[in-house]
Parts: structure tokens; sequence; C-alpha cells
């Protein structure tokens, strides 16, 4: 959802419409910062996740943290954009 944020900000039809879409996108953007399309390329990679049950054990916080670099980077690049267009 945060880079649907930043493309409200900067249109790219790269990027196509749905959040998967972006993340794909993003994932081979070779403007972004590196960590924000590895963050990218491992969010695509993640399978979905299965039918609630309880799981036994530590639970893989990956993926989490790796949504939190890329919304981190959409922040940053919409607030950069703002910044720009607004001067």
């Amino acid at each position: 959802m945060g880079l649907n944020a930043l493309l409200l900000v900067q249109p790219d039809e790269a990027y196509g419409r749905s959040y998967m879409e972006h993340v794909v996108a993003l994932s081979g953007d070779e403007a972004a910062p590196p960590a924000a399309r590895q963050a990218a390329r491992r969010l695509r990679d993640t399978p979905p996740a299965p039918p609630a049950l309880v799981t036994l054990g530590k639970p893989d916080l990956r993926p989490l943290d790796d949504a939190t670099v890329v919304v981190d980077y959409a922040r940053t690049r919409a607030a950069a954009l703002g910044s720009v267009s607004s001067t």
C-alpha cells in the first residue's frame, strides 16, 4: 500500500495496478535502492500464507521486515517528491 501512495505522487504505468504488481515492478526497478529491490524480491517470492493454523515455534518475521523496508522506501520517495513538487 505504501507503493500505491508513492504512485499517486509519481505515477508510473510500469508498476501496474495491483499491490502485487507494484512489488514485482519494484523488485526490478534499477532506480530504486538495492535494499528496497531485494526486499521486494523476497516479498514477491514468499509463498502465500497457508490457512490459519496454530503454529508451534518461532514464526518467520522476515517478510514483515521486508515489507517495512519497502514502505520506508516509498515514504522517503514520496516525501522527497512532495518537497520537490511544492517548490
